[in-house]
């Protein structure tokens, strides 16, 4: 979004995206109404809501079989009343899609980051290792979006402080059942903690609550043993999930971390979203937060310019 958004605004920009498609696993399917009001005063709005989605109007809280509090979106000042449930590849394809309309914008798809370019103390661009080979690229800005694990932080040298965090999810997709409404919520019994994320017409993602390192634990007792737990906490999934999950294999273990990078910029070098701070997994905020960082760098990178453009006019 940062790239798409300086393209528009006439600054030279090359994105360079690890992977060499966007076909893959993402855990973030919810966009706040909060993203939807920034979609829209960038003017993407409409086009956004052209890709397949849900609206979701309201984030249940389920305790014991009563309903422990509500999240209404709907009950917000509209049209930003709902949040938005969007797969990210066709999102992010979107947004290099309008990027790429502008002669400024270069995007390099399956390019690693390997090392920063540096002069004194000043980050001055980075080298990377593609398909094809070795690049080098000079910039007089090098931003970070890659992720809690960013790789760019690491060669930067940049401290996180981390908070303890006691649990991790474990999480699957379900085909939804036709007769069957999945909204966006949380529900908690004695056995633990079930979460319904709807993904799709087809899909919801079940996210399972365990505490922090009892993965293996739970793999020694079996699948069989996982599903009862499941069914116990959720009768509704006894027809359906004996039948479709089968193997830990179809499971995957979200590691939940929360943290911040002590310092979010060097000279040339900026840091945004998961790179910058590892937010709770909770509600969409990873997503929430990324944007908006993208909106406020667009902001101050646009003025650094102008400054300088300033100065030298005034020489």
């Amino acid at each position: 979004m940062l790239s798409y958004l300086l393209a528009r605004s006439g600054v030279g920009i090359a994105l360079l995206e690890r992977h060499q498609d966007l076909d893959r696993e993402f855990r973030g399917y919810f966009f706040q109404p909060l993203v939807l009001k920034l979609f829209d005063q960038i003017g993407l709005l409409d086009k956004i809501l052209q890709i397949p989605h849900q609206h979701v109007d309201v984030f249940k809280f389920v305790d014991h079989g009563k309903m422990l509090f509500e999240v209404r979106f709907d009950e917000l000042d509209p049209p930003y009343n709902y949040g938005l449930n969007m797969p990210q590849p066709p999102l992010l394809e979107f947004f290099i899609r309008e990027a790429s309309q502008f002669p400024n914008f270069t995007y390099f798809g399956g390019t690693t980051a390997k090392e920063l370019m540096k002069q004194d103390n000043s980050v001055i661009g980075l080298k990377a290792r593609s398909a094809e080979g070795e690049i080098e690229l000079r910039s007089r800005l090098v931003v970070g979006a890659d992720g809690r694990y960013s790789t760019i932080r690491k060669l930067a040298d940049m401290s996180q402080t981390m908070d303890k965090f006691e649990f991790d999810f474990v999480w699957f997709d379900m085909p939804k059942r036709l007769e069957k409404d999945y909204p966006l919520q949380i529900k908690i019994e004695d056995r633990g903690m079930l979460i319904y994320i709807p993904k799709g017409e087809d899909l919801v993602q079940v996210g399972w609550v365990i505490r922090k390192k009892t993965y293996p634990e739970l793999v020694k007792k079996g699948i069989d043993d996982f599903i009862r737990t499941l069914i116990a906490v959720e009768p509704d999934l006894q027809d359906a999930l004996p039948q479709y999950l089968t193997s830990f294999k179809q499971c995957s273990v979200l590691d939940i971390q929360v943290g911040m990078t002590d310092e979010w910029v060097k000279d040339g070098l900026l840091l945004i979203g998961d790179a910058a701070h590892i937010a709770s997994p909770f509600s969409g905020q990873g997503n929430s937060l990324a944007i908006q960082d993208a909106v406020v760098a667009h902001d101050a990178i646009m003025k650094a310019i102008a400054s300088l453009a300033r100065c030298k006019s005034r020489r």
